[in-house]
C-alpha cells in the first residue's frame, strides 16, 4: 500500500500555519513521517519505504498563488464579493513556502506492506 500526504517536522509548525485556514489546506493536522508509520503499524502494516516529495507541495503552492493573481487581475470584484482577502492568502502561501524551505512542511510517500503470514507487527 502506498499513501502520500503533507508531512511536518517533529518540531511542529509555526503559529501562522496552525490556523483554521491551515486546517482547510490540510497542513495544521499533518503528521510527521514517524507518526504516519506508527498509524500504519497500528493497522497491521509495516512501512518498508519512505520518500520525500517536497517539490510537489511547492508546485501546489505556486499554482495557488498563480491562480489567485490571475483572479485578482481578472475578477477582483468577485473575489471581494466572496470575501476573499487575497493579500492574506498570499501572506499565508509565503509562510507555507518558507516552512517548506525550512524543512517544517513536506510531502511524503510511505509504502507499507502486510507482514508475511498476515500477522500485524506490534506498534
Amino acid at each position: 500500500m502506498g499513501i502520500t500526504d503533507v508531512t511536518v517536522a517533529e518540531a511542529g509548525l509555526p503559529d501562522g500555519l496552525t490556523t483554521m485556514a491551515a486546517w482547510v489546506a490540510c497542513i495544521a493536522d499533518a503528521r510527521s513521517v514517524r507518526e504516519y508509520t506508527e498509524i500504519l503499524a497500528r493497522a497491521g502494516l509495516r512501512t518498508v519505504r519512505t520518500e520525500a516529495h517536497d517539490d510537489a507541495i511547492v508546485r501546489m503552492i505556486d499554482q495557488i498563488e498563480a491562480r489567485l493573481c490571475v483572479l485578482r487581475m481578472t475578477a477582483a470584484d468577485r473575489l471581494t464579493q466572496a470575501g476573499v482577502d487575497t493579500d492574506a492568502v498570499l501572506r499565508y502561501t509565503a509562510l507555507a513556502k518558507q516552512a517548506v524551505a525550512d524543512g517544517l512542511i513536506g510531502y511524503g510517500l510511505l509504502i507499507a506492506e502486510k507482514p508475511a503470514g498476515g500477522r500485524p507487527t506490534p506498534g
